[in-house]
């Protein structure tokens, strides 16, 4: 394996991965205290001191958990972003059980360098649909936190230095994500260059007893061309597909769910 692969399987594994997540929790937790400094606290009704005291207690634990989520989730998009941008720009070599298993499946020579820029393609599209998968839920945390801030349910206003860290904490998730899709799609593109080039390589040699194998070749890559092109998984799925675009859809919908609510909009309530 690269080097530069080892290393990037190393900063997946647990213990590196625990480091950067507590750093982005306690960066967080020290913006958002210094944000409530100078904007200062939102007005809390209660009662009593014990329900402000378990008002302060179960806020603070529900920020601490959201910025845990987003932390947790981002990080996993970065470690594989950068894993599959190493893919795309190295040559890999993968196992030849693995590569035996692709080649009985496409019907090609195992020994086929071309085949390691299909398996590439497809582990990033099987690794990509779990991540994708991930994503949702820091946005439907989003989705409830909003709800519970409704007038709906009490008068408390919202914190501006926690919307503002979460802001923060959610567009470099976003732009984790499509960064993603990016280096998915420059896979995709070198791929394509390559397979491209090799097909024209078969269809330029035409010595007479070797034409047949040449075009045998020629179609087999074509075939895998093809392949590549209709990959619609994971990463490679379009844009309006993709599943950072279908979260945002979460917390925007919370948001009309609570003023149509608030307005007396929806039947029955």
């Amino acid at each position: 394996m690269d080097e530069k692969l080892k290393l990037l399987v190393l900063q997946g594994s647990p213990r590196p991965r625990f480091l950067r997540l507590a750093a982005y929790v306690a960066s967080m937790f020290v913006v958002s205290v210094g944000l409530s400094y100078f904007l200062g606290l939102p007005y809390c009704p209660h009662r009593s001191e014990f329900a402000f005291m378990a008002y302060q207690i179960v806020t603070l634990a529900d920020v601490l958990l959201a910025f845990i989520l987003v932390a947790f989730v981002a990080d996993a998009i970065q470690v594989f972003w950068h894993f599959s941008t190493c893919l795309s720009r190295n040559a890999t070599q993968w196992p030849r059980e693995t590569k035996q298993k692709y080649a009985d499946e496409l019907g090609m020579a195992a020994s086929d360098p071309l085949l390691d820029y299909w398996i590439d393609l497809d582990f990033i599209a099987k690794r990509t649909s779990c991540l994708g998968s991930l994503i949702y839920y820091p946005f439907v945390v989003l989705a409830l936190l909003i709800i519970s801030r409704s007038p709906i349910f009490a008068n408390f206003a919202f914190s501006a230095s926690i919307a503002i860290t979460l802001g923060i904490g959610f567009l470099i998730l976003l732009a984790s994500a499509f960064a993603l899709r990016s280096a998915a799609e420059e896979a995709r593109s070198e791929a394509r260059k390559a397979i491209t080039k090799g097909i024209m390589s078969e269809k330029r040699c035409s010595p007479r007893l070797a034409a047949p194998v040449h075009a045998a070749r020629a179609a087999q890559l074509e075939a895998l061309l093809a392949r590549i092109d209709s990959l619609n998984e994971g990463a490679f799925l379009p844009l309006m597909q993709q599943p950072p675009v279908r979260a945002v859809l979460l917390p925007l919908g919370s948001v009309g769910l609570t003023l149509l609510t608030e307005l007396g909009l929806i039947p029955g309530l």
